[in-house]
């Protein structure tokens, strides 16, 4: 089982960075209009990631909310959610902070590192439960100068086998 789940978080890894934090070409979900979706296949073609979110249009600032599924042999085997609000302005900064821990294949509740500053902006990410087989927690963007919160999400999520 310990194969499968270190494919499995080698392939998160690998596919989060041809997502949307890489730039990834996402398509439309045609039955939920406003859902973006990102897909990757490994090249075996036996694991499967979507990465499908939605961000509302009509608050003073956009909240989202997203999933993530990898399935392994067309079988659902892991599972991550997360929902808050980033002001646009903190959402490329947000990008930089989760590659810089995709890049190097570091789980911290599959979110970004915890902790990440470039220019006036800090990240923070505060995991509660922080295995790939079980995991939760809270990201932060400050604004340095101000100490203000330019957004946050809430995440978690699960491996659906048993004793992965």
């Amino acid at each position: 089982m310990h194969e499968l789940r270190d494919a499995t978080m080698a392939f998160f890894f690998e596919a989060m960075i041809q997502g949307w934090v890489g730039e990834g070409v996402e398509t439309e979900l045609p039955n939920l209009p406003g859902y973006k979706v990102f897909r990757h296949e490994s090249a075996d073609k036996r694991l499967v990631l979507v990465d499908s979110y939605c961000v509302s249009g009509k608050s003073r600032v956009p909240k989202s909310v997203g999933t993530t599924t990898i399935w392994w042999d067309d079988r659902p085997v892991w599972w991550m959610s997360y929902g808050g609000w980033y002001e646009k302005e903190a959402v490329p900064f947000l990008k930089q902070a989760l590659l810089s821990v995709y890049k190097v294949g570091g789980f911290i509740g599959g979110r970004g590192p915890a902790s990440f500053r470039d220019g006036h902006m800090i990240y923070v990410n505060r995991p509660e439960k922080c295995d790939f087989s079980s995991f939760k927690g809270h990201e932060e963007i400050i604004e340095i100068a101000s100490g203000s919160t330019l957004g946050e999400h809430e995440y978690w999520g699960m491996s659906l086998i048993h004793n992965w």
